[in-house]
């Protein structure tokens, strides 16, 4: 987990990565470790999903994808939607939700730097 955690780090304290996300800075790798922690807490309940991303051909780490907010009352239903939210100023992430066939959902009104996607199932 050492690994992970340098990992994590790095993501969490960029300032590049970070002006596209509404979260504290991570500063040391505590913040990491406690981060870390949070998302095995989540996973364990059942409560979110967290994926790392990586090219194809090797394992290293380039960011993650995290599903929260699971709700154990609508656990049983079906997936009809995913959503994401980010900033339209992130380019990369906005054409590779729209490369994977996501759409414009809505922007909010209060903070036009934050907009959903969604991803609706095919009838």
């Amino acid at each position: 987990m050492p690994e992970d955690e340098q990992d994590i780090f790095a993501l969490r304290s960029s300032d590049e990565i970070n002006k596209y996300l509404d979260r504290p800075k991570a500063n040391t790798l505590d913040d990491a470790r406690n981060f870390i922690t949070k998302i095995i807490n989540g996973i364990a309940k059942n409560e979110s999903i967290f994926w790392v991303v990586t090219p194809k051909d090797r394992s290293k780490f380039l960011g993650s994808i995290c599903l929260w907010k699971i709700s154990r009352e609508e656990a049983k239903a079906k997936l009809k939607t995913i959503e994401a939210e980010l900033s339209p100023r992130n380019l990369k992430s906005v054409k590779l939700l729209e490369k994977n066939n996501f759409t414009l959902a809505a922007i909010n009104p209060e903070n036009p730097d934050s907009v959903v996607y969604s991803l609706k199932k095919s009838p």
